[in-house]
């Protein structure tokens, strides 16, 4: 069997690419049920957050997937159009992907659990973004016996690197970093208005954040 991981995030993809690639729960379900039938025997999730949408699967080392993967090719039409359908075909911006297998795919994985991969380093949510995913992944029938060993895993591997280091301290959350920026320019904040724009995940914890320190809206 190949573990793969297959994706970009804000790494190596700029905030137009990555939103052409963002799937919402939904569009992430009709894409397992879709990729969950071509291929017999596998195991499909797919992290789509605003920074990332990576897919992780794994298939028969002897399907016709498995045989073409090439990390060093950077042409990766056939897993654009294997994991989006026609949607993919013509997406281009193969040089913002990257593709991960076997042992590799593991440690990415690992490095996403544990904040160490997100553009604030140490942050929280990409845990239940992960968690989020596999349950999806569960529920959509598409997760397996390798599966439902990998990703429990890396969620405790996740829990014990905000536990047992001090990579949370800080600003955990893209709303904290947001709240200390505005602190550094503006000083004190207690009593000042603010506009938030944006209705997504990450404007809802900045509001919290703003709330938390008595900002108005």
């Amino acid at each position: 069997m190949e573990l793969i991981v297959f994706g970009l995030n804000h790494k190596t993809a700029p905030l137009g690419i990555r939103e052409r690639w963002s799937l919402s729960s939904g569009e992430s379900e009709q894409a397992l049920e879709r990729i969950r039938s071509e291929i017999a025997d596998s195991e499909h999730l797919i992290l789509s957050t605003c920074n990332r949408t990576e897919f992780y699967s794994v298939i028969p080392a002897s399907s016709g997937l498995a045989k073409n993967l090439n990390e060093e090719a950077n042409d990766f039409r056939q897993l654009t159009s294997f994991y989006l359908g026609e949607d993919g075909v013509n997406s281009g911006g193969d040089d913002h992907f990257y593709l991960y297998r076997q042992e590799n795919a593991v440690k990415h994985l690992f490095r996403v659990a544990g904040g160490l991969d997100s553009m604030i380093i140490g942050e929280t949510e990409i845990l239940r973004q992960l968690k989020e995913a596999y349950a999806l992944s569960e529920k959509n029938s598409a997760s397996g016996k390798m599966f439902r060993r990998l990703f429990p895993e890396a969620l405790k591997v996740g829990k014990k690197v905000r536990t047992s280091t001090s990579i949370s301290r800080g600003c955990i959350t893209p709303g904290q970093a947001a709240l200390r920026l505005a602190t550094e320019v503006l000083g004190k904040l207690e009593g000042k208005e603010a506009l938030l724009i944006g209705s997504g995940v990450v404007a809802r914890l900045t509001a919290r954040a703003f709330i938390e320190h008595d900002l108005r809206n």
